[in-house]
């Protein structure tokens, strides 16, 4: 276990990057903490929050025709229509008569210059599910900081993957609980995640160089994570009943500390 340029908590290590950040005396950082799995090489990964990150909320919406149904309806109940209402709203169930009385319908209609207004209305279908990609340049000062950022890489790749529990079976990859921290508290100025999966990993060495440490490390190693949460949202999985701070709820799990102290 490494353990220069990280604070050793109970048995597991808290990895931070860079060694000076300090993440106990409000200054800004993000916190990355698996929560539904026994990870014995660490508790916690801290890093610099980077410069200009970006959150997407959406929601998706599709037409219904309010006048079909209407029609429909009215027909069967026997509602006061006029002739030209009657014309279009039976070419709307043309399925429910004949051919021959489809072609004279749609003559009728076509005589009359009249088409069926469906009242089309926007109907609500459901929200996205939200991703967020981080994206970090470490740089070591040292080597033993390189040793802290090959650790910290190695650390998102290995729990991206499933686990091999059987011949035939994968156990899913563990979520992971992620965290914009003002010192030792959620800074509410910035975004409220859900757990999430990690989905994607990316990893460039020596992006603008080619020069190694004595002991073979890179320079630099930038890093690109791309999370999504494991659910759709709904409000109550972000906000209270009333106002619009973050609840800050999210499920518990006991096979990890959930308690965010460190």
């Amino acid at each position: 276990m490494i353990n220069l340029n990280i604070f050793i908590g109970g048995s597991m290590a808290i990895f931070r990057f860079p060694s000076t950040l300090n993440t106990e005396d409000g200054k800004q950082h993000v916190s990355f903490q698996i929560v539904d799995a026994n990870t014995p090489e660490f508790e916690k990964v801290h890093l610099y929050v980077q410069q200009g990150f970006n959150t997407s909320d959406s929601a998706s919406y599709g037409n219904i025709d309010v006048g079909t149904v209407g029609a429909i309806k009215s027909l069967a109940d026997g509602a006061v229509m006029t002739d030209n209402d009657k014309i279009v709203a039976k070419l709307k169930i043309m399925d429910k008569v004949t051919q021959d009385s489809i072609g004279v319908l749609a003559n009728d209609a076509l005589k009359n210059g009249v088409v069926f207004n469906s009242q089309t209305a926007l109907a609500f279908e459901s929200v996205g599910v939200r991703s967020f990609s981080f994206d970090f340049k470490l740089v070591p000062e040292s080597s033993e900081e390189s040793e802290v950022a090959r650790a910290i890489e190695n650390l998102f790749r290995k729990y991206l993957y499933p686990k091999k529990v059987g011949e035939f079976t994968l156990k899913y990859p563990p979520k992971w609980r992620i965290r914009f921290m003002d010192g030792e508290k959620d800074n509410k100025f910035m975004p409220f995640m859900q757990d999430c999966y990690l989905v994607g990993l990316d990893v460039t060495h020596n992006s603008e160089g080619n020069s190694f440490f004595i002991n073979g490390a890179p320079t630099a190693v930038d890093i690109k994570l791309n999370f999504t949460e494991t659910k759709v949202m709904t409000q109550s999985d972000l906000y209270p009943e009333n106002g619009f701070d973050y609840t800050y709820t999210r499920p518990e799990y006991t096979t990890a500390s959930t308690s965010g102290e460190d």
